[in-house]
């Protein structure tokens, strides 16, 4: 009697063959080991103050950061920090059993970037990022997009439709 129930799964992260901690992984740890220092904050360009030590707004603003100032903070917390031993994350295999096991894998960019903030030619690239991958270890084309950060305006969602994914996601309503 049931209908066969689809499921889907978005995977953010620089490829699958090799674990890459992504930055608010490598933010909270730098956050439990009271490792955030005001070069870091400076570096995110919150201005001085007490409000600059809340969590949810360093993640804010390195969420609003162009993707080479972003990076040059994840560089900054992994040497800070050292190496994640628990990256967290899909490996290909587990992606493929869960493409095998009826699953739909969508794509959610390979970098995370925040998509409103890039040019035209950034956000195309952007959003055709890691979809090969994720394509061949599901063994069929990927149709769904998941917004990083939930961030999208009409232009990002031109730019998904050019890409030729079927439907996209965000957490923010609207």
């Amino acid at each position: 009697p049931g209908a066969a129930r689809e499921e889907r799964v978005q995977r953010a992260g620089q490829g699958l063959d090799e674990p890459c901690p992504l930055w608010w992984q490598q933010l909270q740890r730098a956050w439990d080991g009271h490792a955030i220092d005001t070069e870091l904050l400076d570096m995110v360009g919150l201005p001085p103050g007490p409000e600059r030590h809340r969590l949810e707004l360093i993640g804010s603003a390195i969420t609003q950061l162009p993707p080479d100032q972003r990076e040059r903070v994840r560089t900054a917390l992994r040497d800070q920090i050292g190496d994640d031993p628990g990256v967290d994350g899909l490996s290909r295999e587990e992606l493929g059993e869960l493409a095998a096991g009826g699953f739909e894998l969508g794509c959610h960019t390979a970098r995370h970037d925040f998509l409103p903030l890039l040019t035209l030619e950034q956000l195309d690239e952007s959003v055709r990022s890691g979809r090969d991958e994720v394509e061949e270890v599901a063994g069929r084309p990927v149709r769904v997009f998941a917004y990083p950060s939930g961030g999208w305006d009409a232009t990002v969602r031109d730019a998904v439709e050019r890409a030729g994914y079927s439907a996209a996601f965000t957490a923010h309503a609207g």
